[in-house]
């Protein structure tokens, strides 16, 4: 049985929270591969990065509250 694709949900450094976009991540991935397909999925965001220089950051974000800026 192949793995199962979950959701990860994702956001750019200073973006508004609207701008939350799905990425199908498995457990199998690299953490290259889920770079690649960040990349793949805000090719006009990160026009000229290479996967290598991308920073990911695991963060839990109250979308239920409203945001002061």
């Amino acid at each position: 049985m192949p793995p199962k694709a979950t959701p990860l949900f994702c956001l750019v450094h200073g973006d508004p929270e609207t701008f939350v976009f799905g990425i199908k991540y498995d457990r199998n991935m690299t953490i290259n591969e889920l770079k690649e397909a960040i990349l793949n999925r805000k090719k006009n965001t990160f026009v000229n990065i290479d996967s290598a220089n991308l920073a990911l950051y695991q963060v839990d974000i109250d979308l239920n509250t409203q945001n002061p800026r």
